[in-house]
């Protein structure tokens, strides 16, 4: 049997629910089974075969801890049940999803101005930098009335005129 191959992903929030796509070519894949290995002691931490012909493995929340670094590897099963090679390790993190808040806006507040000051605060638990991020503007009816392009500096500041 082929290898599969695991898609990169960012890192993600082990409190939550994660999709692990994957790509092989070969038989029909009748099942997966995913193995996570805590990277500092490689203790397997996750193994759990599934039982699904899409290309992709459920990852459950809270399997994984915040704030650790890990490798997983990832085999396939055609329907004798014939196991495939390991795919290759894939490195990841686990972070909690960051927090942003508006800092000076109050809930309800009704802009009377064709400008808006928009001041952000960004805070992540494991100390994660922010790379970037887009500021969207919606009306009472949720329709995007204005957004940014994709911003990358850290003064987390922008103004919407119009």
């Amino acid at each position: 049997m082929a290898r599969p191959i695991i898609n990169n992903f960012k890192a993600f929030d082990g409190t939550l629910e994660r999709e692990i796509t994957f790509s092989y070519i070969g038989n029909q894949v009748f099942a997966n089974k995913l193995y996570i290995y805590d990277n500092e002691t490689n203790a397997l931490v996750y193994s759990e075969k599934q039982t699904t012909m899409q290309l992709k493995h459920i990852l459950p929340p809270n399997i994984l801890t915040n704030g650790k670094t890990y490798h997983m590897k990832l085999s396939v099963f055609d329907v004798n049940d014939v196991e495939s090679v390991l795919s290759n390790s894939l490195l990841f993190k686990t972070l909690k999803s960051p927090s942003f808040s508006i800092v000076n806006l109050v809930d309800g507040q009704t802009i009377t101005s064709s400008r808006l000051d928009v001041s952000l605060l960004y805070t992540q638990e494991q100390g994660e930098l922010l790379s970037e991020y887009k500021v969207s503007l919606y009306d009472v009816s949720q329709q995007i009335v204005d957004e940014s392009d994709i911003l990358y500096d850290n003064n987390l500041t922008y103004i919407f005129n119009g």
